[in-house]
């Protein structure tokens, strides 16, 4: 990492699937250390948590948790569990 390059909260399309490439991979490196699915996106989940109030503060990050809580629940989220989303 570059410390001279600024940072985004906005990336263009090829940063976003590069870092959803990143995720992936995080998932599957999990799962090798044959722990589950559900597992590893809990963990990847509290993580966030965890990092979110070390860099920013709790009230900023229980609403980010809530907005996606809210997602979830209008149904923004809901995926086909017969179709897998394909690969960037």
């Amino acid at each position: 990492m570059t410390k001279d390059v600024e940072h985004t909260d906005n990336p263009d399309t090829v940063t976003i699937s590069r870092c959803d490439d990143h995720l992936y991979a995080a998932l599957l490196a999990m799962v090798d250390e044959r722990v589950t699915v559900r597992f590893a996106l809990k963990r990847m989940l509290e993580f966030y948590g965890l990092q979110s109030v070390a860099n920013f503060d709790r009230d900023y990050t229980l609403e980010h948790m809530a907005l996606l809580s809210q997602a979830i629940n209008d149904g923004r989220c809901d995926v086909d569990r017969d179709q897998r989303p394909e690969l960037n």
